[in-house]
């Protein structure tokens, strides 16, 4: 049987979770991935050429490889496509193709997360993209409860699978190796996520403001410079931006941390937040979307009203006194978001279509 899966990515939420069902499944997997033969392959001299086509020019078929790789994928048994079509050409689903098709979806683009009127035009051109793909397909995979009602509003049915979390990883990491590497002593609150309005980086910082006292760590993609031009606001001397980190050095941090914050409000089943869970650390997120989902509020994490600054100042302080938090937090992935546990369901979708 021949499945094929992606399309796989360096970086990003998206490709971890798509390199994790290759890890599991019982079934081999292809992964789908970019070849220097694709216009979005990321040559030195035209890295933004596919950026400005898909933003700009909104064309659907301007990748040729992309385009013949669609035809080819159509021959196996099994297309298991995720997220957004930042590749829309392998999404196209050719007529009398002989493969089923799946389409897990990750995220809907949402108006409020986007910087600018431009920004959210090229983000409801991916969801319209994205909502065609799904009607093509035989399979559509939630990984969110809450994000099932949104694709019912697009006459989208779908399967619930959420995200999965590999706790062995995360009992491998090295509290230790962090701090000596990066020079970090003191107990610290961390942000692991991007410089994007989605994630909302910039009421950690002004948390940070709130806690003089206490060190901020900023992990992924994240600096002074982008935080500052991104969202105008001054950075106190508490947070500390460590940019972009090797994964390894990402779960390192999560277990070297006190609190793991997540201000997102529409983050769809945040795989961070699951993955400092298993480190065994207290966390707290919106009581919003994905979050609301995974954390009992005062049990295994804590959660504040989404954008409500004095309650993400309240929620934090408890979480810094509740150690105990991580521990129920740790126990609730491990008996319902291991990967373990949720490669059995995607198995079981493979197994009702190559029936």
């Amino acid at each position: 049987m021949k499945i094929a899966i992606g399309p796989l990515g360096k970086h990003g939420g998206t490709s971890e979770h798509v390199r994790n069902i290759i890890k599991y499944s019982k079934y081999e997997l292809i992964p789908i991935t970019l070849t220097p033969y694709s216009l979005y392959y990321k040559y030195r001299f035209n890295i933004n050429i596919a950026s400005w086509i898909l933003t700009k020019v909104r064309i659907e078929r301007a990748d040729i490889y992309g385009l013949l790789l669609s035809k080819r994928l159509a021959q196996f048994d099994i297309v298991h496509l995720h997220g957004h079509p930042y590749w829309p050409e392998i999404y196209r689903r050719p007529k009398n193709a002989h493969a089923k098709y799946i389409h897990t979806v990750h995220k809907i683009n949402r108006k409020e997360d986007s910087r600018n009127e431009r920004r959210w035009k090229y983000k409801q051109w991916l969801n319209e993209l994205m909502f065609k793909s799904c009607r093509a397909s035989d399979v559509v995979i939630s990984v969110a409860k809450w994000q099932q009602e949104l694709l019912l509003e697009e006459g989208i049915e779908s399967i619930y699978i959420p995200n999965g979390v590999n706790t062995e990883v995360c009992k491998s990491a090295n509290p230790e190796r962090f701090r000596e590497k990066y020079k970090i002593y003191d107990d610290f609150y961390i942000f692991g996520g991007n410089i994007s309005k989605y994630k909302r980086p910039d009421l950690f910082v002004k948390l940070a403001r709130e806690l003089p006292n206490r060190v901020f760590v900023m992990a992924g993609g994240v600096t002074r410079d982008n935080l500052m031009t991104r969202f105008n606001i001054n950075i106190p001397k508490n947070v500390i931006c460590l940019g972009s980190l090797p994964y390894n050095d990402v779960i390192d941090a999560f277990s070297a941390c006190r609190v793991l914050v997540l201000p997102s409000k529409n983050d769809t089943f945040p795989t961070a937040l699951m993955e400092a869970m298993a480190c065994k650390k207290p966390v707290v997120a919106a009581n919003n979307a994905g979050p609301k989902e995974i954390v009992t509020d005062g049990v295994d994490g804590f959660l504040f009203e989404p954008d409500n600054e004095d309650d993400l100042y309240e929620k934090a302080c408890k979480a810094w006194e509740h150690p105990e938090a991580g521990i129920k937090g740790y126990e609730k992935v491990k008996e319902q978001f291991d990967w373990k546990i949720v490669i059995k369901k995607i198995d079981a979708v493979y197994d009702s279509l190559l029936q």
